[in-house]
């Protein structure tokens, strides 16, 4: 079952899909909070049933092949990982949009934050903290703006930055000690257009590799069907989503520089 409600809904849904024998994709941000994430967890564990957060660009080629990198060391130890994700929704301001709205879970952090928080994570690995935060809160009462710095147990560092009212697109930069990869446009792009190319800098030379388009929502589902078909593990461990749940309470919790947006 997939739930693509907003993010307010997304516990009570989840629990009663899981506890009528249903194996669960979720939207992101899986949960509003670590209590949250754990609650849903533990039904999907206790009633035998598959649940993922669904962050489809994990499953994006370009993304794939740049972890892949990352992970076997051809980067050298992981020391920095920076992501940014920013859109102009402001211009299109509606009411209706819960994106806007506190109620039903708006905002930028959970929108945006969410996806600069698991792939700063999935590419440095280990534990991480919050060292610090700021979240800009707009006339609607939701944060529009949000950056924040995550101190790994590796002593990487990882910083984000998301905007909901500023333009730009997405980039994700991963530095170890031995390289550099950057991919710009991460995964919004057109895709009746070539994905920008990966641009890896290691010390045998700087190489730009283009990969083909595919569509990363499909590869999510085709994924997540085939664990369940098979009994394989899930392609995204539920324990990144209680941990992605943790940061962005974190992050609202120790953003003491939070400010009202003058507009």
């Amino acid at each position: 079952m997939y739930i693509s409600v907003p993010n307010a809904q997304h516990h009570p849904w989840v629990i009663a899909a899981l506890r009528h024998g249903k194996h669960v994709l979720c939207e992101k941000p899986l949960a509003l909070s670590l209590e949250q994430a754990q609650e849903m967890a533990a039904v999907a564990t206790s009633e035998g049933r598959y649940l993922m957060e669904a962050l489809m660009y994990r499953f994006n080629p370009r993304i794939q092949r740049a972890w892949a990198l990352a992970q076997r060391g051809d980067l050298g130890r992981i020391r920095y990982a920076r992501m940014r994700f920013t859109f102009r929704l402001s211009d299109r301001f509606d009411a209706r949009n819960y994106r806007f709205s506190a109620a039903p879970g708006g905002g930028v952090l959970y929108d945006l934050g969410c996806y600069c928080v698991d792939a700063l994570c999935w590419f440095a690995g280990g534990n991480v903290r919050v060292r610090s935060s700021w979240l800009d809160v707009g006339p609607t009462g939701v944060h529009v703006r949000a950056a924040a710095l995550l101190e790994f147990e590796s002593g990487a560092i990882g910083q984000l930055f998301c905007s909901m009212e500023t333009a730009g697109g997405i980039d994700l930069e991963v530095l170890g000690d031995d390289g550099l990869v950057i991919i710009p446009q991460a995964w919004a792009y057109r895709p009746d257009a070539p994905p920008p190319p990966l641009h890896i800098r290691t010390p045998a030379g700087v190489e730009i590799e283009h990969l083909e388009h595919a569509d990363m929502y499909v590869a999510e589902i085709e994924a997540f069907s085939r664990a369940v078909l098979t009994g394989a593990p899930c392609p995204i461990d539920i324990a990144d989503a209680i941990r992605n749940a943790g940061l962005l309470e974190a992050i609202r919790r120790t953003a003491g520089n939070s400010s009202a947006s003058r507009r």
